[in-house]
């Protein structure tokens, strides 16, 4: 599972279970994606800031190796 699934599995639920919803047709593209299009402010506002915070966590740790 990507970092994005699970930060949003935390942060939006709803969201998860909005694209559940949809038919099997519209879901042949990526729950990533689909935020993307569907609701730009969760990637464009929230996810970068999250995103550098983990990687500045996993460069920490291959460092460590």
């Amino acid at each position: 599972m990507s970092a994005f699934d699970t930060w949003i599995k935390q942060k939006h639920p709803e969201l998860l279970t909005e694209f559940n919803k949809l038919p099997q047709a519209k879901k042949t593209q990526t729950f990533y994606n689909w935020v993307k299009e569907n609701h730009p402010d969760v990637i464009l506002k929230e996810w970068p800031r999250v995103a550098k915070i983990r990687a500045r966590h996993l460069m920490r740790e291959v460092e460590r190796e």
